[in-house]
């Protein structure tokens, strides 16, 4: 009988509403795409299928600027919803020289 009572908990009308109510929160997932776009459709087409559509995910593509990506592989630029193209390199030392030392 004569244990410790647990901890008073001090909750806010609008923190019991929320407990109350069934809404249920949203988890957003945002999938990257880095580099170049190679593979095939095949490839894209699972990559959509097994991850993009399970998860409810959004997709970004940060590929570099090339007409081989844009031509090949239109389901990925169709379900993208980020785009970041950048221009390729013709020496990627210089790329590296950006990269700012620790």
């Amino acid at each position: 009988i004569g244990g410790p009572s647990p901890p008073l908990l001090l909750v806010s009308s609008e923190q019991q509403q929320f407990r109350n109510s069934k809404v249920v929160p949203t988890i957003r997932t945002l999938v990257v795409v880095i580099g170049n776009l190679r593979g095939g459709e095949a490839s894209w087409q699972t990559l959509v299928d097994q991850l993009l559509i399970p998860n409810n995910a959004d997709l970004a593509l940060v590929i570099g600027a090339t007409t081989t990506n844009r031509t090949s592989s239109h389901l990925l630029y169709d379900r993208a919803k980020y785009l970041y193209e950048f221009p390729e390199f013709t020496d990627w030392a210089n790329a590296v020289d950006l990269i700012p030392l620790l």
